[in-house]
């Protein structure tokens, strides 16, 4: 079989089925797989019966049904625990080889003539049967995806019906020459085949998951609270439910009618012949109806014709066997009955629940399927036994018809009803797309079904014209999609009713080709791919020469839309002639060929040939940022097929727009990335900013090695970089807790940086001590700034090495909490904490008088109380660039002529990077030499960026921005000076320009003429800038007066790099700021509620889907301008957490985070506030995550329920990421939510 010729076998079956070259040999050994698997179980399926009905009585028998159904469910959990606990490739052929040993085993059994022997066979033979079918179509569900099953399930299933016509034909011709017993190894020898296939099968299909092909259990099982209140809820269901349970009562009285009248036919192997002739009649019915009536019933003649055949015959043969009394009557009924209820019933059913939400089918439909068909057997059985047994009703076998006849008057009835809810259902389902297409594995539809999907071609909605093209086509309906469809004013539709013709047949392709033709040249670049693809299917070899010409037509749309279907051509020349018409088009930059350009980087991904893809690279660069847009976007779609885009996606790293962007297409390259950025991140002559991007990105590639890399970096002496690493630490070891990482690296960490931190705070002591009043300066600004951060990463790396929660708690205790709080937290660090890490970290943390501390730091040092000119001297020659600048300003401040000295080896001997500190000491040695006036009047460069940054640090805007920050601010603008009388802004101008006044004054106008003065530092018309909207008043300068003006594109990429900065301004706009706006403050002690009523109940199994956050989001108040695209980025980092009655959500001290309540109920508590409650809707925790980063409250649970939560890192990364985001969310907390 393995050799055989793949072409030649799809050519031999194609007359039977559409099968494909790589897919013929398969579909053959699963033919034969289910052929042998029936012929066993079809051998022994009337001996069941008929050693039962000898051994016990027919009328004992609803007794053994009655049991069976119990003992298989409790067989079949076995068999599932057993299945899970074997390999999971040869699960199946190890379950199938102990069945075939099973069969022998009764073989030895009936030797012994014991009657129990055949109660356990028919227990057997009725496992045996669920067990083969559940593996059989498992397994074609693991190998098949839907679109294969539409096409191949009906071939491989025909096996099936074959073999059951092979297995009982056999028995009712060989039983009485060879015996029952034989037939048992008939059966075995059958069986045997069967795993030797299935190992050949999942050998061949090795790419398929093991779970998807070898599992039974291929749909999950609901509690019996939940299935009742699935049936309570919905109508469809019920009756359903119903139908299902009215077939299985009509079964079991046709079957217990034929089973008395087998008894009366003697005994021995008359029996078995007669049940096995049955059922070769049975399987012969059932592959009759199959191929030929069952399409062309629900083509036809409808559902509802097929929900009332089963009843129609259950009346026709009772009244049969009535009027006859014969024998052959239940022969026939029951052959009838079970063909259409494996065929057409089927089938019936599988329509029926079309119409549900998939996620309730998925929950609902092996509930109805199995539950409900063994409790109505279990009924039909206790109810047949009242009716027949001599304690009961003793009636006979034909006298059982009359209860027939009055079970077929309910069950029309109830048919009627179940086909007009279906109806109902089914244009419910369409208005809001609950129907998956692509989970639709049945190629028939009702004719109503049909009608009603044409209709909705008409609709004006454009989403229910493409669900209903999806749905059409998933029923192979593809001829009642009209070509007019393609005129429809809805580029979707277009494109996607051009999509469906790719599969039409060729001479419905044909009518279509003059319009596809014409799509070639619509207005959008979907349509005209679709256009493309379609006419590249459809006319095959003609379609290079039809697109040919288009290379050189002065229509750009029409050149790309022929290099797509030119670029794949096997035809060098083709090839070449597309990539020079399309490197003509990247070439030309002018803006009007902007959306050109914007279709090459669309149509790159969707290319093949790999030759062609270096085109991508330049549009990354494209001066229209959204041409660079798509380029990334493309690259995204076929990066991990080639790391040509990787540099130049590092390279975007820095720009603020697509950073986002290129690092989603970095981690798109999983694991074999992580080296590239690795030898990027160790890099200290890369750009220091596309450094400071990689942590962030290795946290999004959890992996071994991502957390090797970060913990390499914690030595980097850049500290921004050191704290990104951290953070992103944090992040993978929350996320994967089975990460490790070398406890000692950072433990290490710790210790160094609590060696900076004794460093800077003995310097910063010494200054106090000498310069009572240089804590005006900006020197001892920027070393508290220095202090704060080292502090706050020795706590990070703590709560990484220790649980966090106790780590948070502590330091909530050591910055808020009262004496005793200080000296438990104290007393447990001093107990966690060991060796030198306990003895360096330890005195930073702990609450310690001031003087004690810093002669504590000395001592770790090695140095001891200086003088300010010698503390000034050494932090002149400090590595970080702030901290020399400013100590070099404080020089200049306080005529420390003394260290001129120092500021001239400063200049001859600084490394060139440091720009700031070249320009503060040359300021500095400038004083020294003049007097201010006449520096300021000859000094022609702009102002150092230390004066910059030190008058910024006085502007409210940066109340809460760190000295580092300043100082890239200051680098970043341009000063600009006015002339008295200068007018700096006029009303309703969109400069783009953020200016901060360093120096002089400047009159604000209002629109009615009244004016005030502002005095330099201040920021000019902030607020208005970052939320896009126009000047509104005059702006005019007094006296002579300087401003940094920056872009607000340069403003912008600040905050896009730099989180800090960013949580800077929103701490500031929290805190107050300057702003009149009460409820600012009011928002400390109040919960957000929604700003609309939305249902924040949970809808999934699993948690909230992507589009229920999105929902829950769209109703917080400080969301309120976020666009979709924004608050789908949100709900990627939105987590749903459980909310434990009893338990705290958060309590005071650790991280803060923003939680909008989903179910539950929670109560705020504080120290300074009045207990607050929050209920779902409600949003907690803004002013803390967006201020100080430290939750103020805890949050007590007074009911169950979940809450969704964004963590503070994550939000400000997306905030920096989506600087439109940030925007609105400013601009939502300007207007005071």
């Amino acid at each position: 079989m393995a050799a055989m010729n793949p072409q030649r076998l799809r050519r031999l079956l194609a007359p039977i089925v559409e099968v494909r070259d790589e897919e013929s040999v398969t579909a053959l050994l699963m033919f034969a797989y289910s052929f042998l698997a029936m012929t066993s179980y079809n051998i022994i399926q009337p001996l069941t019966r008929s050693k039962l009905i000898r051994d016990l009585g027919a009328v004992n028998i609803p007794y053994v049904v009655f049991a069976s159904g119990l003992i298989i469910g409790v067989l079949m959990l076995g068999y599932t625990r057993l299945h899970s606990a074997l390999p999971r490739r040869w699960a199946l052929p190890i379950t199938q080889a102990v069945m075939a040993a099973m069969m022998l085993t009764f073989w030895a059994l009936f030797q012994t003539e014991q009657e129990w022997v055949s109660v356990a066979f028919y227990l057997w033979g009725a496992l045996l049967g669920v067990l083969l079918i559940s593996q059989f179509w498992t397994l074609a569900n693991g190998i098949y995806d839907p679109r294969q099953a539409k096409r191949l399930f009906g071939f491989v299933g025909g096996g099936v019906a074959l073999g059951g016509m092979t297995g009982s034909g056999l028995t009712a011709l060989i039983i009485e020459s060879v015996g029952a017993n034989t037939l048992l190894l008939w059966s075995a020898l059958a069986l045997v085949l069967c795993p030797l296939f299935v190992a050949v099968i999942l050998g061949r299909e090795g790419n398929r998951s093991p779970a998807d092909a070898g599992a039974t259990g291929t749909e999950k099982g609901v509690t019996v609270k939940r299935a009742i209140h699935l049936l309570r809820d919905s109508r469809q269901v019920q009756l359903i439910a119903v139908v299902i349970g009215f077939g299985s009562l009509g079964a079991a009285l046709i079957d217990q009618q034929v089973n008395m009248a087998a008894e009366t036919m003697g005994q021995g192997d008359d029996i078995g012949k007669f049940l096995a002739q049955i059922r070769f009649g049975l399987s012969a019915a059932a592959f009759v109806i199959q191929v030929w009536i069952t399409p062309r019933i629900h083509r036809y003649l409808g559902i509802g014709f097929a929900l009332l055949m089963l009843p129609t015959n259950l009346g026709l043969t009772a009244a049969a066997i009535a009027l006859t009394a014969h024998v052959w009557a239940p022969a026939v009924a029951t052959i009838m009955d079970r063909s259409l209820r494996y065929t057409v019933d089927k089938t019936t059913r599988e329509v029926l629940f079309l119409p549900l939400p998939i996620e309730l089918r998925q929950e609902v439909k092996p509930f109805v399927d199995v539950t409900v068909d063994r409790v109505s057997k279990g009924i039909g059985a206790v109810f047949i036994l009242i009716l027949i047994q001599p304690w009961g009703l003793n009636i006979t076998w034909y006298q059982l018809s009359w209860v027939s006849g009055g079970l077929t008057l309910v069950w029309w009835f109830m048919a009627i009803r179940a086909k007009r809810e279906y109806l109902l259902s089914f244009r419910q389902s369409i208005a809001q797309q609950e129907i998956e297409p692509a989970e639709v594995r049945v190629n028939m539809a009702d004719f109503s079904t049909v009608e009603t999907l044409v209709e909705e071609l008409a609709s004006p909605d454009e989403r229910r014209v493409v669900y209903a093209i999806e749905l059409l086509e998933s029923l192979d309906k593809r001829n009642l999609i009209t070509p007019l469809l393609l005129h429809h004013e809805s580029p979707r539709v277009r494109a996607r009713a051009l999509a469906a013709m790719q599969a039409a047949r060729p001479d419905l392709g044909e009518r279509w080709l003059p319009a596809i033709e014409q799509r070639l040249t619509d207005p959008d670049y979907d349509v005209r791919t679709a256009a493309v693809r379609t006419l590249a299917t459809l006319r095959r070899e003609r379609a290079a020469e039809l697109m040919r010409p288009y290379l050189d037509d002065r229509d750009p749309r029409l050149v790309v839309t022929a290099a797509i279907a030119l670029a794949d051509s096997p035809v060098e020349a083709d090839v070449l002639a597309t990539e020079r018409a399309l490197r003509t088009i990247v070439d030309d930059a002018r803006e009007s060929a902007a959306e050109a350009r914007r279709d090459v980087a669309r149509a790159i991904p969707a290319i093949r040939n790999p030759h062609l893809r270096h085109l991508l690279i330049p549009l990354f660069y494209d001066a229209d940022v959204t041409v660079a847009m798509e380029a990334v976007r493309g690259a995204g779609k076929i990066a991990s097929a080639d790391v040509l885009f990787v540099p130049p996606l590092l390279a975007l790293m820095r720009h603020r727009l697509l950073k986002a962007a290129a690092r989603q297409v970095l981690v798109g390259y999983g694991e074999s990335i992580i080296g590239v950025l690795g030898h990027v991140l160790g890099d200290q002559d890369e750009d220091v900013w596309v450094r400071r991007h990689i942590p962030g990105t290795l946290a999004l590639i959890p992996s071994q090695l991502s957390m090797n890399l970060l913990v390499e970096v914690l030595s980097d002496p850049d500290g921004f970089l050191r704290y990104q690493a951290v953070a992103a630490i944090e992040r993978l070891s929350r996320e994967r807790p089975d990460l490790s990482f070398d406890r000692t690296r950072l433990e290490a960490l710790a210790v160094r940086e609590a060696m900076r931190y004794f460093n800077y705070l003995s310097l910063l002591d010494n200054l106090r001590r000498g310069d009572p009043e240089s804590g005006e300066m900006l020197l001892a600004s920027a070393l508290e700034d220095k202090l704060d951060r080292t502090k706050d990463r020795i706590y990070r790396v703590l709560s990484l090495l220790h649980p966090w929660r106790d780590i948070a708690a502590a330091r909530w205790a050591f910055g808020r909490g009262d004496a005793r709080a200080r000296a438990s937290a104290a007393e447990y660090l001093d107990n966690l904490l060991t060796g030198d890490l306990r003895k360096r970290v330890l005195p930073v943390l702990e609450d310690l008088p001031h003087d004690e501390r810093v002669r504590k730091a000395n001592v770790f040092i090695q140095s001891r109380p200086r003088d300010v000119q010698e503390t000034v001297m050494q932090l002149v020659y400090d590595e970080d660039p702030v901290v020399s600048s400013a100590a070099i300003h404080y020089i200049e401040a306080r005529k420390l002529d003394a260290l001129a000295g120092d500021l001239e080896h400063t200049l001859a001997h600084r490394d060139a990077r440091d720009w700031s500190v070249f320009e503060a000491a040359s300021w500095a040695l400038a004083s020294q030499r003049m007097t201010d006036e006449e520096r300021r009047r000859r000094w022609m460069e702009p102002l150092p960026a230390v004066e910059v940054a030190n008058g910024l640090r006085r502007v409210p805007l940066f109340e809460f921005v760190s000295v580092d920050e300043l100082f890239r601010v200051a680098a970043t603008g341009d000063q600009i000076r006015y002339e008295p009388g200068h007018r700096i802004d006029e009303p309703g101008a969109r400069t783009g320009t953020l200016r901060f006044l360093l120096q002089g004054r400047v009159r604000h106008a209002g629109a009615d003429g009244t004016g005030t003065f502002i005095d330099a530092p201040a920021a000019l018309g902030f607020e208005a800038v970052l939320a896009g909207a126009p000047i509104a008043d005059t702006m005019t300068a007094v006296d002579r007066t300087t401003a940094l003006s920056l872009s607000s594109d340069d403003f912008l990429t600040l905050l896009s790099n730099n989180t800090q900065l960013a949580k800077g301004l929103f701490r500031m706009r929290t805190a107050g700021g300057g702003s009149t706006k009460p409820s600012l403050v009011v928002m400390r002690s109040a919960v957000l509620p929604p700003r609309s009523a939305g249902d924040t109940r949970r809808t999934s199994a699993v948690g909230l889907l992507p589009i229920e956050k999105v929902l829950v989001l769209q109703a917080v108040p400080m969301f309120a301008r976020a666009t979709a695209d924004d608050l789908l980025a949100l709900s990627a980092i939105a987590r749903e957490v459980p909310i434990v009655a009893g338990s705290n959500l958060f309590k005071e001290g650790e991280p803060a985070a923003i939680y909008t309540v989903l179910t539950g109920r929670l109560q705020l508590l504080g120290e300074r506030l009045t207990p607050i409650l929050a209920g779902p809707g409600d949003t907690i925790g803004v002013v803390e995550t967006l201020g100080s980063g430290l939750s103020e409250t805890r949050a007590h649970a007074l009911e169950a329920g979940s809450a969704l939560r964004l963590d503070r890192e994550a939000l400000f990364e997306r905030l920096c990421d989506r600087l439109d985001l940030l925007r609105s969310l400013y601009t939502e907390l300007e207007r005071g939510l």
